[in-house]
């Protein structure tokens, strides 16, 4: 039997089986198929964080520490593996807060470099971009599902205690003050009042030209790498009232910042 003629009768059979009775069969293999009896979880690098003499940084689903003592010649002295991409990182108290895309936030016992534990987590709902951490609360930037603020007082067992929808999709958070500044896909900077932690406010918002992705911020400006119009400085002295005071164009895209 040709492979197209057969390809075409396995078709039939499957559709007349679920019209006669919807039957589900589960697949089986044939002998001397291959199994899946692992898999390669190395991947692309998206996020770092440092503390210390460490580096922590994200390979694909693995969290992996360096030691940066030397700057010249960093040295991985502990890594391990979670169930989602490693999107954001920040590291407080001898713990690394993940935000680890679909499986959201991870929370990683780093006392010991050589071997990193994971000791709590909770799923959000969305895609978990970034993270920042501040006071006993975990903001998490949750794509479609805004930003999230989760009690981390007790690190075993983050809780939300409130939430807020962007409108686009979180993509980036920094804390500054009083408040979270979060980087919003095709909204650019919305200013958030984090003040009642279980009640979020939006306070102001500006626009970029693209499409914002990651931010930092300091003395008074916010930085938004924007990923098809390069990196923006906003003058965020007025939370209420951010203004764009500064642009730099980037030939590419830009991913982070």
């Amino acid at each position: 039997m040709k492979l197209k003629e057969l390809i075409n009768w396995t078709v039939t059979i499957v559709m007349a089986s679920a019209v006669l009775g919807g039957l589900h069969v589960p697949p089986t293999f044939a002998q001397g198929c291959p199994e899946l009896n692992g898999q390669w979880s190395y991947g692309l690098a998206y996020a770092v964080a440092v503390s210390g003499d460490f580096a922590y940084f994200g390979n694909g689903t693995v969290l992996q520490i360096a030691n940066i003592s030397d700057p010249t010649a960093p040295q991985v002295v502990g890594e391990i593996r979670l169930p989602g991409i490693v999107n954001g990182i920040t590291v407080f108290n001898n713990f690394a807060f993940v935000a680890a895309d679909e499986a959201g936030l991870r929370v990683i016992d780093v006392t010991n470099f050589a071997s990193p534990t994971e000791v709590g987590f909770i799923d959000t709902g969305g895609i978990a971009r970034d993270v920042a951490v501040s006071d006993g609360y975990a903001f998490l930037a949750d794509d479609t599902a805004g930003l999230r603020v989760l009690d981390i007082s007790t690190p075993q067992t983050p809780t939300e205690t409130g939430f807020i929808d962007t409108p686009g999709k979180a993509k980036g958070v920094a804390l500054l003050a009083d408040f979270a500044y979060v980087a919003d896909h095709d909204h650019g900077l919305r200013v958030i009042d984090i003040r009642a932690p279980d009640s979020p406010i939006e306070v102001g918002a500006t626009n970029t030209t693209g499409l914002a992705r990651g931010i930092a911020v300091t003395d008074g400006y916010a930085f938004v790498a924007d990923d098809s119009s390069g990196l923006w400085v906003i003058d965020i002295g007025t939370p209420s009232s951010p203004t764009g005071v500064g642009h730099v164009n980037t030939p590419g895209y830009s991913k982070d910042v």
